[in-house]
């Protein structure tokens, strides 16, 4: 049973990667999709990681004189030390590389401790170049108790439209993510 709804599961994101002509719609349906039915902020955070470092790879592949090198390489070339390769090349503008350092950051915290709480002074978006506070964004959170899930979803969710939408401008499509995603 669990194998029949993971190939539907699997069909359901590869129709929605090629059907959509904006390619940043078919990044956010693989995120939601892949989230469905999570509460958990654990894995929220570690979704939202993994289709980030993969789409950090697309440029690396795609911009990179010896992209095997850098992705062949996981010990050296970590997920930190790839982002600033592609941020020091000026690849990523620097609002788009806050966040993913804060989705990062976020990941690494889950790493090593399953419950913390984000102090609400740390939960910083950023948002068309500004660092705003989640509190003062478009998204009200909805339940205290579930401040952490809501900031970590949404700082997750504007990554990746705004990573999305930039990579299609540097002409990288961001639809084919092909490693650990199937």
């Amino acid at each position: 049973m669990v194998r029949k709804i993971s190939l539907s599961a699997k069909r359901i994101i590869e129709e929605l990667r090629n059907s959509s002509d904006d390619p940043a719609d078919a990044i956010i349906a693989e995120y939601q999709l892949r989230l469905r039915s999570s509460d958990d902020e654990a894995t929220i955070v570690l979704v939202g990681h993994l289709i980030v470092e993969n789409l950090i790879n697309r440029v690396i592949r795609a911009k990179c004189k010896a992209p095997k090198t850098i992705l062949g390489d996981v010990r050296v070339y970590t997920f930190a030390v790839k982002l600033q390769i592609i941020y020091a090349m000026g690849l990523l503008p620097e609002g788009i590389y806050k966040n993913i350092v804060r989705i990062n950051k976020l990941r690494n915290k889950y790493a090593h401790n399953i419950e913390f709480d984000i102090d609400p002074n740390s939960m910083l978006i950023n948002v068309d170049g500004k660092d705003l506070s989640f509190f003062d964004t478009v998204a009200t959170p909805k339940k205290k108790k579930n401040i952490n899930k809501e900031y970590i979803d949404f700082l997750c969710y504007i990554t990746l439209l705004y990573l999305s939408d930039h990579l299609i401008k540097i002409g990288v499509d961001p639809r084919q993510l092909v490693e650990n995603l199937n």
